[in-house]
């Protein structure tokens, strides 16, 4: 698979009872690198490069740390997407904003 989509859950409340986030369900799409992550499977990043997974064939993934004070949270769930032509993916993204910020 060169593209998953990594989803996850809301943060927990805070103590006074608030979520730190108003989003239900976080979502990203991360594509293939050429790097291989301490498991030996494949890393993953999103277009910003901040978010690194490696993930396995089984679809089990590993949130990888691309800062010093970063505490990437564990996604509820890894979903395979198909492959998408460079040329739709250019278009999609900037069309939809997909590639913002995660």
């Amino acid at each position: 698979m060169t593209r998953f989509e990594l989803t996850f859950a809301p943060l927990p409340p805070t103590a006074s009872g608030r979520r730190p986030t108003p989003a239900p369900v976080d979502g990203v799409v991360v594509h293939r690198t050429s790097a291989h992550g301490p498991g030996g499977h494949p890393v993953y990043t999103d277009e910003t490069g901040i978010i690194r997974a490696e993930i396995s064939d089984r679809g089990e993934v590993r949130m990888l740390v691309t800062s010093v004070h970063q505490r990437p949270r564990r996604p509820s769930a890894c979903r395979p997407l198909p492959a998408q032509s460079r040329r739709a993916a250019t278009r999609t993204g900037s069309q939809t904003g997909e590639n913002g910020g995660a």
